[in-house]
């Protein structure tokens, strides 16, 4: 019984934790977009434009929290692989005619006035899949070969079909956040390492070489220009 309780109390200490530094995460966030945006929307007449529409997605969001924390962690287990598959075939799906091109990027779904993004779908399916997976394991300790290896294919086929979009921000968030699962959930450092060493220097140099802003950016830092601090300066 006492076990129970410690468990109950660590549960809960970590819940609280985390609550605490999503709030806070988001609260920054709202911030940062009303500090980047009141002067282009008083223009437009109210300077907490953009910010408003973020907290009406938030007030959403948080709904969406209550909803899905009530739901049996065993239903999400069950529902692990066809929430991969699903996960794949939207991003595919994205990339054909069905997919609405915008700035020479393939990443919406238009059903009228309303836009689907399948890769933010993919961020809670991957998170929901990989979890699972690591759940599973009797020894806690997930090996190289029957656990580690297949979860990056996993995740790397994710990462590879929101690229493909392209969106190179959207792909390295979702590589850092397969990462991070990985290491809470058991990998050993060096097993993480021995796959992240050789994919890290080849993900810089395919946005380097294939994306025009990054390039720039690049460019500016060895040139010595201030891009950020003059942008920011401008906001």
């Amino acid at each position: 019984m006492p076990d129970s309780l410690d468990l109950a109390r660590t549960m809960a200490w970590h819940r609280a934790r985390l609550l605490m530094t999503v709030t806070a995460l988001t609260g920054f966030g709202i911030i940062m977009v009303y500090s980047a945006s009141a002067f282009r929307a008083a223009r437009g007449g109210w300077e907490m434009d953009y910010a408003w529409n973020q907290l009406s997605w938030l007030g959403i969001a948080v709904v969406a929290l209550v909803v899905m924390s009530r739901i049996p962690h065993r239903l999400w287990m069950n529902l692990r692989w066809p929430m991969l598959l699903s996960c794949y075939v939207l991003l595919a799906l994205v990339l054909t005619p069905m997919g609405t091109r915008v700035n020479g990027a393939n990443r919406w779904f238009r059903f009228g006035g309303f836009n689907v993004q399948p890769s933010e779908l993919a961020k809670i399916c991957m998170m929901v899949v990989m979890a699972a997976f690591l759940a599973r394991i009797e020894s806690g300790r997930p090996r190289f070969f029957r656990h580690v290896i297949p979860l990056c294919l996993a995740g790397g086929i994710t990462v590879v079909l929101i690229l493909v979009g392209p969106d190179f921000g959207t792909a390295a968030l979702m590589g850092c956040a397969v990462g991070v699962v990985m290491l809470a959930g058991g990998v050993r450092i060096w097993q993480f390492f021995l796959l992240a060493a050789p994919a890290l220097p080849a993900a810089a140099w395919y946005g380097y070489t294939k994306f025009e802003y990054i390039n720039n950016r690049v460019h500016t830092w060895a040139a010595g220009e201030a891009y950020h601090t003059n942008n920011s300066m401008l906001a």
